[in-house]
């Protein structure tokens, strides 16, 4: 795609936030959102914010050769485990 890590790291975030609020009222009329589970998701939420921190440190560090091969590994292993 030729994007910088931080553009492809952002594009990404920004892709799968929309699709998640997209999803989100169809989730709610099926009552796959309980207040259960809301609460579990908010006990949890200290340890999001500490991912993207950490997250936010690995990619500055990573050269963008070595990002690249990474994603495009991931990328095989994610489409390869589709098959099964």
């Amino acid at each position: 795609m030729d994007l910088g890590k931080d553009d492809f790291v952002g594009t990404n975030a920004w892709f799968f936030m929309i699709i998640n609020l997209i999803k989100l009222p169809f989730s709610a009329s099926l009552g796959l959102i309980t207040w259960n589970g809301l609460k579990i998701d908010f006990m949890f939420a200290p340890l999001i914010i500490f991912g993207e921190i950490i997250g936010s440190i690995i990619v500055k560090k990573i050269s963008q050769k070595n990002f690249d091969i990474l994603a495009q590994v991931l990328a095989a292993i994610a489409g390869f485990r589709l098959f099964f």
